[in-house]
């Protein structure tokens, strides 16, 4: 049985645009809430491409675990955007660390050493340029320690009220 733990997480090193964004609490504060409290995820933010319907959501993650390998889930339980009537929007790539880029299928596995960031680019397509914010991201993965890959643990994060920047 899996057991989850939920939290809402407010980073200190979270920082929009060069605004910190901590300790407020409005419409242009997002939410991260994980089933891993050890999951640290900075500066978030999307970007919207207007002549192509696109999102691009990035941010760097981190974690604060010994020896631990995730996997990005881009199959099955790939990562999905919401807008605020609950519309599902599919990923369309992502781009770990500036220059691997993925596709859909199977899962990610990414190397992240203990406190060190790494970018995250997941790009979202069909998304109307009206649309103010992303209500919802859920991102799942697996967990696992270096040495040993057979104890995974399957989680998720997600991101709430992100506000979109067109362009």
């Amino acid at each position: 049985m899996h057991r989850s733990i939920f939290f809402i997480l407010f980073l200190n090193s979270v920082n929009f645009l060069g605004q910190d964004i901590t300790s407020k609490k409005n419409d242009n504060v997002f939410e991260i809430e994980s089933s891993v409290e050890d999951l640290i995820l900075s500066e978030v933010s999307i970007v919207g491409d207007k002549s192509n319907n696109q999102i691009e959501l990035n941010f760097f993650l981190s974690h604060t675990l010994q020896d631990q390998e995730f996997q990005l889930h881009v199959g099955k339980n790939r990562p999905t955007a919401y807008d605020s009537t609950g519309r599902e929007y599919k990923y369309n790539k992502i781009i770990f660390n500036y220059n691997r880029i993925y596709g859909t299928g199977g899962v990610i596995p990414i190397k992240i050493p203990t406190g060190i960031f790494k970018k995250v680019q997941i790009t979202f397509d069909k998304i109307p340029s009206k649309l103010k914010k992303i209500e919802l991201v859920k991102i799942n993965y697996y967990q696992s320690s270096s040495d040993n890959k057979k104890d995974k643990v399957e989680g998720f994060f997600l991101i709430r009220n992100i506000p979109v920047l067109w362009y």
